[in-house]
C-alpha cells in the first residue's frame, strides 16, 4: 500500500541507496504506523535481513551482510542492548512508537563504540520533544489484531529541555486459517481446514526519556523503557497447543552524560553508564510439549560503563587538517540464573562473567 511504501522509505547519506552505502537513516516520518515494529521496519533497509520465528509480534533478530545475529550490536540511546545468555536481542520486545530514527551502519563498528561488532551496529534514538506533544494513535488488523499508542512530552524552544513519556500496547489473536492433512500425506479424506491456536500474543511498553543541557557544552540524558510480552506457544501444526505461554519482561535504564571540552571543535567525553535486567518464563501445564519442561524461569543482570574521549588536534605542518585520536574503554558485568522444572526434578544454572575492552581509533579530517 502507499502508506507501508511511505513509513519504510529510505533515507540515505550516500547516492544511489543500495546495500553498499555504509549507513542508511530512517527518521520518524517512516515508523508511524501503530501496527508496525521495529523487525518490519528493518527488514525493508539495504544489506539488512530480519528473522522471525513466527508472525508479528514474534522473536526476531537481525543480520547484516551476511553476519550472524550475534555480530550486530544493537543500541537504544548509546545503551548496549545485550543478553547474558548470548543469544541474539529479541527485536521485537522494542516499541516503534518512541524512536525519533534509526540509523543502521554496516561492517565493522566504529571505536566509539568500544565494542567489535563486525557485521554492524543498528543506533535506535528516542524522539527529541520541542514545545508540548500528545500524540494517540490506533490500528486494528486481520486476526483481532490491535495496537494503541499514547506518547506525551514537552520541550523548551532552547532545545536544553526535553521530556518524552509513552506508553505502547500491540496485541493480535493470530487465529488465521490453515489446511491440515491430519498427518496423512496421501489420504485427503481427513483433510480440514481449521484455525491456529494460542498464538495470541500481547506486548505493552512503556518508556521516560529526559535531555537536559545542564550548561553550555554539558548535556545529560536518561532513558528507562520497560516492556512486558505475554504470547502462546502453538507448536506444530498438527499438535497444537492450548495453554503453553511465554513470558518476558523487561527493563532497561541508562544514562549518557556529553562534555564538549575546551579547545579545538569536537574535543568531546561520554560517560554511559546502563543497567539491564530481563525475566523469562516458560509454562506448560497441561505438559503440550511432549514432556520436555513442566516449567522455565530465566532471569539476566546486567549493568556496564562506557567511557569514550574524542580529542582533535590541529596538524602545524598540515594547514587546515586535524589529527583526531578517539579511545573508548568498555567494563560490562553480566550474571544469567535459569531454572527449568521437569515433574519434580529441578535443575538451576548459575552464569557469570566480567568484560572489558578498550580501542582506539586514529584519523586525519
Amino acid at each position: 500500500s502507499e502508506g507501508a511504501r511511505r513509513r519504510t522509505e529510505v533515507i540515505d547519506h550516500r547516492e544511489g541507496q543500495d546495500g553498499v552505502a555504509s549507513s542508511t537513516t530512517v527518521d520518524r516520518s517512516q515508523m508511524d504506523d501503530a501496527a508496525s515494529d521495529l523487525p518490519e521496519v528493518l527488514d525493508r533497509q539495504p544489506g539488512v535481513v530480519v528473522s522471525r520465528t513466527g508472525g508479528l509480534g514474534s522473536f526476531a533478530s537481525v543480520s547484516i551482510r551476511g553476519s550472524t545475529p550475534e555480530q550486530v550490536l544493537l543500541l537504544l540511546d548509546d545503551i548496549p542492548l545485550v543478553s547474558a545468555e548470548g543469544s541474539p536481542i529479541d527485536l521485537s520486545m522494542l516499541p516503534l512508537g518512541v524512536m525519533g530514527r534509526i540509523v543502521v551502519t554496516r561492517g565493522s563498528s566504529p571505536a566509539a563504540f568500544g565494542v567489535s561488532a563486525i557485521g554492524g551496529v543498528i543506533q535506535a534514538k528516542t524522539r527529541t520533544v520541542s514545545g508540548p506533544l500528545l500524540e494517540v494513535e490506533g490500528s486494528t488488523g486481520s486476526y483481532m489484531t490491535r495496537g494503541v499508542r499514547l506518547i506525551g512530552g514537552y520541550g523548551d524552544e532552547s532545545g536544553d529541555l526535553s521530556v518524552l513519556a509513552a506508553v505502547s500496547y500491540l496485541g493480535s489473536e493470530g487465529a488465521f486459517p490453515y489446511r491440515s492433512d491430519g498427518g496423512t500425506a496421501f489420504d485427503a479424506t481427513d483433510d480440514r481446514t481449521i484455525s491456529r491456536e494460542n498464538n495470541h500474543f500481547d506486548r505493552l511498553a512503556g518508556l521516560l526519556n529526559v535531555q537536559v543541557q545542564a550548561s553550555p557544552g554539558v548535556t545529560l540524558t536518561l532513558t528507562d523503557l520497560v516492556t512486558s510480552r505475554r504470547r502462546g506457544l502453538p507448536w506444530v501444526g498438527l499438535y497444537q497447543t492450548r495453554e503453553t505461554q511465554l513470558d518476558s519482561l523487561q527493563n532497561v535504564l541508562g544514562a549518557s552524560l556529553r562534555v564538549d571540552l575546551p579547545g579545538a571543535r569536537g574535543r568531546r567525553l561520554v560517560l554511559a553508564p546502563w543497567l539491564s535486567l530481563s525475566e523469562t518464563r516458560i509454562a506448560d501445564p497441561l505438559n503440550e510439549f511432549a514432556g520436555r519442561l513442566d516449567a522455565s524461569e530465566d532471569h539476566s543482570l546486567m549493568h556496564g560503563y562506557r567511557l569514550s574521549l574524542r580529542y582533535p588536534v590541529a596538524v602545524q605542518t598540515l594547514p587546515g587538517l586535524s589529527l583526531t585520536p578517539l579511545t573508548t574503554a568498555v567494563y560490562r558485568h553480566e550474571r544469567f540464573v535459569g531454572r527449568d522444572q521437569r515433574g519434580d526434578s529441578l535443575t538451576r544454572t548459575v552464569r557469570e562473567r566480567h568484560r572489558f575492552a578498550a580501542v582506539g581509533e586514529l584519523t586525519l579530517d
